[in-house]
């Protein structure tokens, strides 16, 4: 899905874009990262959406909780999967305890399905990082018990 779909739900902030030499990060990280979540990113930054739905991001002071709470994904999903050897990259939450995540299996993220940690189940979604946003935002996904957003939706830019 493309990113303008996800925009027309979420006006970007004003001034808000990051400088990130990504080249980096991926290398850090050993996977490439979407192309719709490195737009979202470059556009939002750190952000928590209407106050229930945080996107994190790779770098900056983020990135020690990015890595912890995927290593943490990566340990449930192993145990809950008996010689699984994907690891997990999370990369967004909820307030309620919520976890997104993609699959790396080796160096490659699987970018077109997102993997979900709801009250100790995963579940997977096939969809890419933006139409799994957008269509969280607009209900339409309700196992995770979170509303349809009414606009004006407000996005909270952190410090990264």
């Amino acid at each position: 899905m493309p990113m303008n779909e996800l925009t027309a739900l979420l006006a970007p902030p004003d001034g808000s874009s990051s400088n990130v030499d990504w080249l980096t990060v991926e290398d850090e990280w050993k996977v490439r990262f979407p192309e719709d979540y490195v737009a979202f990113v470059e556009a939002y930054g750190l952000a928590t959406i209407d106050e229930f739905l945080t996107i994190e991001v790779p770098f900056g002071p983020g990135r020690a909780a990015m890595a912890e709470a995927s290593q943490s994904a990566t340990d449930d999903f192993r145990e809950s999967h008996r010689g699984a050897s994907l690891r997990m990259v999370l990369w967004g939450s909820t307030i309620g305890g919520v976890r997104f995540c993609w699959g790396v299996d080796g160096d490659r993220l699987d970018a077109n399905s997102v993997h979900v940690w709801n009250v100790d189940e995963w579940t997977r979604h096939e969809r890419d990082f933006s139409g799994f946003v957008a269509a969280l935002l607009r209900g339409e996904i309700d196992e995770y018990k979170i509303d349809a957003l009414v606009p004006p939706v407000k996005v909270t830019p952190e410090p990264a």
